[in-house]
């Protein structure tokens, strides 16, 4: 990473890149930019893509859950008219959850005017929709493999809460496996090895205790991009959900199960074993709408 500063790669990336070096350069060394930069690819290609995919394909493959995400997602959408591009005007009338407010009973996607129906899901308002957060921590429980490595700095004795108690000398090397942490009924219930939409929503009958979920690890090295990612993926599937539907390939295994590739132990999510091929249809119900996030 080094010398693709030095040799100004940066200058031909994306607009985050840029942005990051800028704001750093000030303030770190050259070195110390290179290290940076590949923390985030990791965490940027490596956990929150994989994660985004199986979000993605929870909520497509069953049909319930994908219309309850929408009608959550509707009611925070605003609607607009505005001008050529879209992007409004000072006279554009604006609705929430599918009602105009200005009276008007017809639903017009473009007037004589050459004013769109312009749609922006809000992004601060996206934590009003509790189903779509527990989706993503849910995916994360139920799609965990990574692990947690921890050095013991002196001899501790541990509890499982339960039963049992260890002992752990200073010097040891622990791995903490995630997926068998989520998966523990003892702490999630009879139905930890199901996926559960709702069961990261408040008020969900099952307390569930916050040392149980490791989707983002845990004590000081907790991911500092947790509230980033939870909520980069929300708008990924709230985007999605509203403008397209996705229909398996035929012959492709349609929603049936691909499996992980456990393959690498040093992910915290991973890809699927088998490739999951959808046609992406754009929604009839939306046709000729322009969409953006605000």
């Amino acid at each position: 990473m080094e010398r693709y500063f030095t040799s100004q790669g940066h200058h031909t990336s994306s607009q985050l890149v840029l942005a990051r070096h800028r704001i750093l350069k000030p303030v770190l060394s050259l070195q110390d930019r290179a290290r940076a930069e590949v923390t985030n690819g990791l965490a940027i290609l490596a956990n929150t893509a994989p994660a985004a995919f199986w979000v993605v394909w929870h909520v497509f493959e069953d049909r319930d859950v994908l219309d309850r995400v929408r009608q959550e997602v509707g009611r925070i959408v605003v609607v607009e008219r505005g001008v050529g591009d879209g992007y409004g005007g000072q006279n554009s009338h604006e609705r929430e959850g599918g009602r105009r407010n200005d009276g008007e009973g017809e639903e017009h996607r473009e007037d004589e005017n050459g004013d769109k129906e312009i749609r922006t899901i809000k992004l601060a308002k996206l934590k009003h929709i509790p189903l779509l957060f527990s989706l993503i921590q849910e995916t994360l429980r139920y799609r965990a493999c990574g692990t947690g490595p921890r050095f013991a700095l002196e001899d501790v004795t541990l509890s499982d809460g339960f039963s049992s108690s260890y002992t752990i000398e200073k010097g040891a090397m622990l791995i903490l496996a995630h997926e068998g942490m989520h998966h523990d009924k003892r702490v999630w219930g009879d139905d930890a090895d199901a996926f559960v939409a709702d069961r990261f929503v408040p008020g969900n009958k099952i307390k569930i205790p916050g040392n149980a979920f490791r989707g983002f690890g845990g004590g000081a090295n907790m991911c500092p991009g947790k509230s980033f990612a939870l909520h980069e993926i929300a708008a990924l599937v709230a985007m999605l959900v509203m403008r397209v539907d996705f229909v398996p390939v035929e012959g492709s295994g349609g929603w049936s199960e691909p499996g992980m590739d456990e393959g690498n132990m040093a992910r915290e999510h991973t890809a699927p074993k088998r490739r999951v091929l959808v046609r992406v249809v754009p929604r009839r119900e939306v046709e000729g709408v322009v969409w953006r996030v605000g």
